[in-house]
């Protein structure tokens, strides 16, 4: 059986809801989550404070500074977890979304290497149905999560246009993408790593009748962004073809187009394992060159704004 029949089947056997069969295809959250969330000593406000423990075979490094742990509601009502990764000399945070098969717990490492290397803040989020995060994964349901993310990271920012950046891993370009092509929620940078055009074109070229069943158009969604946008992506990407890194990196607008990260012999997801000596000075020089330009500005994010007793947000769940 085809590409082509397979879908067909999908959309039958699921009532004939494109959007249904889409989710389907797209979300594999990893069972059972690489962490849990347990509820902490109380405070001086008698509020107990959200602790995370992670699965022996992700811890590799040590972070003496602790991780910083929210659940934020989003709009369409799920709770997710949020994970902030500081660093004393931030005057940056980077906002991660993740890829289809991993969690907040499998990417502690990450999380902690970009916050570590670039001297930046990072905070990493749970898709709905992921992780410890409540609700079912979809494409709606992404885009509600990352805005609840913005949202909550963003207040401790005192420009998000010159201090937080996004990036998007793979299926994490959908939410990133469509974030940055909106006025609404200004950003410094955009980083796509591994990205996909859309979820159909990951299957096929031509969409044909089935763009119906397609999710995160980011091929088009790119040509509206506002920040400067960082495109990494291997050569032998068996997943998510390398075509899809060109065509992305040639939809991004002239005035944005920064050089991309082009990784001859990577493929999906080891770029950053065995590729580290492409990987980190690429994303470290266009970190450094979005600093320049905060540097510009006289208000500056420090790190104290995270550390202050008014760093609970209105879309956390406080536990008493």
């Amino acid at each position: 059986m085809g590409v082509f029949s397979e879908l067909m089947y999908m959309l039958a056997k699921h009532k004939c809801s494109p959007t249904s069969v889409a989710n389907s295809l797209t979300f594999v959250p990893p069972m059972p989550p690489f962490y849990r969330i347990i509820i902490g000593p109380q405070d001086e406000n008698s509020e107990c404070e959200l602790l995370v423990q992670f699965a022996p075979d992700v811890i590799f490094s040590s972070f003496p500074r602790g991780v910083k742990v929210v659940k934020l509601q989003t709009r369409l009502k799920t709770i997710i977890p949020g994970f902030l990764y500081t660093h004393p000399q931030a005057t940056q945070t980077v906002l991660y979304s993740h890829g289809n098969a991993a969690d907040c717990g499998l990417l502690r490492e990450r999380f902690i290497q970009i916050c570590e290397r670039f001297q930046v803040n990072v905070f990493g989020y749970d898709y709905s149905g992921y992780g410890e995060a409540s609700g079912s994964p979809s494409e709606k349901n992404t885009y509600a999560d990352i805005v609840a993310a913005y949202e909550y990271i963003a207040k401790f920012c005192t420009d998000p246009k010159k201090q937080l950046i996004l990036y998007g891993q793979s299926v994490g370009s959908g939410p990133s993408v469509k974030l940055a092509s909106s006025k609404k929620y200004p950003v410094s940078g955009l980083i796509l790593h591994s990205p996909i055009m859309s979820g159909i074109r990951v299957l096929m070229e031509n969409r044909g009748v089935l763009r119906c069943c397609d999710l995160y158009p980011n091929i088009d969604r790119i040509k509206r962004v506002g920040c400067p946008v960082l495109v990494i992506h291997g050569t032998s990407d068996l997943e998510v073809g390398f075509n899809h890194g060109l065509n992305i990196q040639s939809a991004v607008p002239s005035s944005f187009k920064t050089e991309p990260c082009w990784v001859e012999g990577g493929g999906h997801n080891n770029i950053v394992d065995d590729f580290p000596q492409q990987y980190y000075p690429r994303v470290k020089a266009f970190i450094e060159g979005l600093r320049k330009m905060e540097r510009a500005d006289e208000t500056l994010l420090t790190a104290s704004s995270f550390t202050s007793s008014d760093l609970s947000g209105k879309n956390e769940i406080r536990v008493t």
